[in-house]
């Protein structure tokens, strides 16, 4: 867990401008929060423990955005690695608040 903070706070500062300032990375923090956040939810719901679930939320946000700067690349957008960071800094965020509570449907 402490590495990957390390590693998204040295991303951070070292863009010329930082990833939480520009519009198009905010809406990935956003919508990877949401991701994460709904799967770590339903992994504690189904039994996960506090990590597994946070691991869970933070893999499908990633993988969701991958997904999405794949199909950018493939001509329908602008692939962007940093989009890749703000999904990454979403995902952490949005797991880390959901994990801490308990999921009853």
């Amino acid at each position: 867990m402490k590495t990957i903070l390390t590693i998204l706070l040295v991303t951070l500062s070292l863009s010329a401008e930082p990833l939480y300032l520009q519009e198009d990375k905010q809406k990935h923090i956003v919508g990877s929060m949401a991701i994460s956040a709904t799967a770590t939810g339903l992994a504690r719901h189904y039994g996960s423990n506090k990590i597994e679930s946070f691991a869970i939320g933070v893999a499908t946000a990633l993988l969701v955005g991958i997904a999405k700067e794949r199909y950018d690349g493939a001509g329908h957008g602008t692939q962007d690695v940093q989009d890749i960071y703000a999904d990454g800094i979403g995902g952490v965020v949005g797991s880390a608040i959901s994990a801490q509570f308990t999921w009853e449907f």
